[in-house]
């Protein structure tokens, strides 16, 4: 297994990022931060060097290095990892050790999978998304790209989810519906229906809250 470096969008969820990568057996390198984002939480959970990501990106690497980004925005995550992989083409995938994750499941490069998180059989989850903890993803469930499901949500079986997508924490899904891209689904919504490509759905049953 290769040493990681976690490169920060977010610093809440890099703290997730890597107590997860560390309990899978990562040694973590080192943080990278591509801004001039707080650092009082990472800091103290963590004795690692942290520096910008362009310095590191101009250092020559002497060994096997990985990646993970933790960024919660999947736009975001996506600059991020084109950033990196110019110098770190291995983007590892971090599951911890608590979720549950059937061996029918495919988790595509850059996955993150946090504690309690439950991926069900014939899942596919495409690159870099990012299920939070106590999130479920039911039989059949297709996700595409840099999607966030976040802590306590639920996506019922057969869902298809397009690409930066964002679900919101304690949102439900129900069976076999479609979210189009971009769509964003609020915290605690109940999702009956099928959501248009970015719409913002809301509620209990969620509705579009576009204007």
């Amino acid at each position: 297994m290769p040493d990681l470096m976690v490169v920060l969008g977010d610093e809440s969820l890099a703290v997730d990022v890597a107590e997860a990568a560390q309990m899978a057996g990562f040694t973590i390198r080192g943080f990278l931060i591509s801004g001039n984002e707080p650092l009082s939480v990472l800091i103290r959970a963590f004795d690692l060097p942290i520096e910008p990501l362009s310095e590191w990106l101009q250092r020559p690497q002497r060994s096997r290095v990985a990646a993970v980004v933790a960024a919660s925005e999947g736009r975001e995550r996506q600059r991020l990892v084109q950033y990196v992989q110019s110098r770190a083409p291995e983007m590892a995938r971090v599951i911890h050790p608590t979720a549950q994750v059937s061996a029918s499941a495919e988790l595509s490069t850059g996955s993150i999978v946090l504690a309690g998180a439950v991926v069900h059989t014939g899942v596919h989850l495409g690159k870099h998304c990012v299920v939070g903890s106590l999130a479920s993803i039911d039989h059949d469930c297709r996700l595409q790209g840099f999607i966030d499901v976040e802590s306590g949500a639920h996506l019922a079986g057969g869902c298809t989810v397009g690409r930066f997508v964002h679900i919101g924490i304690g949102a439900s899904v129900g069976p076999q519906l479609t979210i189009g891209e971009d769509a964003c689904i609020e915290a605690g919504a109940a999702v009956i229906t099928n959501v248009p490509g970015g719409a913002k759905f809301a509620g209990v049953p969620a509705v579009d809250t576009r204007t």
